[in-house]
């Protein structure tokens, strides 16, 4: 890609240490493969390129800088990209940290880990980039920011983790000082529990996230440390309400000891149109610690309330009121019966689409659902033969379904491991093995028990 490099509110990024990579037999060197791979990792748009010797300037808007910069010494292609602000290349950035969590000496740079980019590990990084194994697996979000977000408190200064609000990002030409830690640690957060392909929102279990354990935000009310993650949503990560409709229609609050909704209730406007709200596992008591979201979502299908002392065929009858396009409580459809319903889910479950007798036979007669993975919200079609899906592309999130129930390992990991093998299962699973053995892979890479 190439074009006439316009610095009115854009910067200018060069890309280096890029020419030896796997794909310098391309014809191009690799170029495009190199600038498709940018744009997936940052999820922002490259207005222009140029090439001169080994260096690749990018053109790209002031916001969107820090999206790119989070790039800067990943790997692709068997190379560690260098990444610099400016048209003359600086010296590389420090390393990610190795163990999953921030760099206790840059505390004040690069937050967002590597969430969006996988493992930076020496067995899990020898792939090509330029190919996605999961068309639909878990990973990290797309697009940024969103607008203002209203306080729900009047007066916002008192309460620190409104510093957000100043965050840089808002601004049309990002040259100003870093974000503060607080925001980039929120989007970190966001990114690693974001599936773009199901456009589903994971926010369970939060204060068991790493991020939110290093800045000692697990100690925190819930309703502070949720306050900050909505505001830094919406203007840092999904910038307008349309993009927020567009892009997430499923969220999980489950597993965070809520005791009313009230806690959150800037969800009700931040994710004002979602489709599926999971309220799993908190300790919601009665039927007026869901009352301060009454008709709040227009668009609502799904809920589910399990876990609950609320949890009742009372207030089943309840919220059905409330949502008149509800079509599930608890994963089951509005009509089923309660009793015995949950012991009986496969017979009440939408029927698995039947492979191919080829299919069948690779699979050994076995079609895995992600009905029970708790990185794919209600309804996903992961790993199902539906049609249009390619059996090839079936196949791969079978393996990959198999392998995440096998070792506990979360998604992005099983895409590393599976690709780097070619799709050997076993010996993937060696390949694990001898990494954990060295202990190179870290204790937020595995699902929750």
């Amino acid at each position: 890609m190439a074009g006439r490099m316009d610095t009115d509110d854009t910067v200018i990024l060069s890309v280096t240490n890029w020419t030896n990579s796997k794909a310098s037999n391309d014809p191009d060197g690799g170029q495009s493969s190199l600038e498709g791979w940018l744009k997936r990792k940052a999820q922002r748009e490259i207005l222009a390129s140029q090439r001169s010797g080994n260096v690749l300037q990018l053109q790209v808007r002031g916001r969107d800088k820090r999206s790119f910069l989070h790039i800067n010494g990943w790997k692709w292609a068997g190379v560690d990209v260098t990444i610099t602000d400016g048209q003359a290349p600086e010296a590389p950035r420090g390393p990610r940290n190795q163990q999953g969590g921030f760099n206790q000496n840059q505390r004040n740079g690069d937050l967002s880990s590597r969430v969006t980019g996988g493992p930076n590990n020496n067995n899990f990084n020898n792939r090509n980039q330029s190919k996605e194994l999961f068309n639909n697996a878990p990973s990290g979000p797309r697009g940024g920011g969103f607008q203002q977000h209203r306080q729900q408190n009047g007066n916002s200064s008192a309460n620190p983790f409104n510093q957000a609000s100043n965050n840089p990002f808002n601004r049309p030409n990002d040259k100003q000082q870093p974000a503060d830690e607080l925001t980039q640690a929120m989007i970190e957060v966001i990114r690693s529990r974001y599936n773009a392909a199901d456009k589903f929102l994971n926010l369970s279990e939060l204060a068991t996230h790493p991020t939110i354990v290093v800045l000692g935000l697990n100690s925190r009310e819930p309703e502070k440390v949720f306050r900050v993650l909505f505001i830094t949503l919406e203007q840092h990560v999904f910038e307008t309400r349309e993009k927020r409709a567009e892009m997430i229609e499923s969220v999980s609050f489950a597993k965070n000891g809520l005791t009313t909704v009230k806690e959150i209730i800037g969800a009700s406007s931040t994710f004002y149109k979602i489709k599926n709200l999971d309220l799993s596992d908190n300790q919601l008591n009665k039927i007026t610690d869901l009352t301060w979201w009454k008709s709040r979502f227009p668009d609502l299908e799904q809920i589910i309330l399990s876990g609950n002392p609320v949890d009742s065929p009372q207030t089943r009858a309840e919220v059905r009121k409330w949502y008149r396009n509800l079509k599930g409580y608890n994963l089951l459809p509005l009509d089923a019966p309660l009793n015995g319903a949950l012991n009986n889910g496969l017979e009440t479950a939408p029927p698995v689409p039947s492979p191919s007798p080829a299919l069948e036979a690779a699979l050994n007669g076995q079609i895995l659902t992600p009905a029970g993975h708790p990185e794919f919200p209600p309804g996903s079609t992961f790993g199902l033969p539906v049609p249009g899906k390619p059996e090839d592309q079936v196949l791969k999130e079978q393996l990959g379904l198999k392998f995440s129930f096998e070792t506990r390992l979360k998604m992005k990991w099983v895409e590393e491991c599976l690709v780097t093998n070619n799709f050997d299962y076993d010996r993937a699973m060696n390949d694990l093995n001898v990494t954990l053995s060295t202990g190179n892979v870290p204790a937020d890479a595995f699902l929750q028990v």
